[in-house]
């Protein structure tokens, strides 16, 4: 196991690579002082780019009126536009002008991209975050 603590920003990382089958423990010392600080550093870049990639998502979805951020949530889910006509009892068609100012309002450019926008925005939702307690 080994540690790195970040005093300029009091964050801290433990890795522990207890009991792992066939890994000699010489090895790991040898190896782990050098490995957890680029550990420390990859896993510290994704809690930013998570944290940033949440707001964004969360502007976008502000600009959504209840109705279009249900509708997004279901894209989120993989719905089709049938399905989501029958869930939201309204026409094939209306689901149709709904994803296309969707897309407008939240600045994607497909389902996909608009799928990704709603998962990060559920991080928030959940109340899942990066923040230390």
């Amino acid at each position: 196991a080994d540690a790195v603590y970040d005093e300029t920003h009091c964050i801290g990382t433990y890795f522990s690579f207890h009991r792992l089958p066939g890994v000699d423990v010489a090895f790991l010392e040898t190896v782990l002082p050098r490995l957890t600080p680029v550990l420390h550093r990859t896993l510290m870049r994704a809690i930013t780019d998570a944290d940033k990639w949440a707001k964004q998502a969360s502007a976008a979805m502000a600009r959504l009126s209840p109705r279009e951020q249900q509708i997004a949530a279901w894209i989120g889910m993989g719905k089709s536009n049938p399905e989501i006509a029958a869930l939201a009892s309204i026409s094939e068609y209306t689901v149709r002008n709904r994803l296309s100012d969707i897309l407008e309002k939240t600045g994607c450019t497909n389902r996909t991209s608009l799928a990704t926008l709603v998962a990060r925005w559920d991080v928030l939702q959940l109340g899942i975050g990066t923040a230390v307690l």
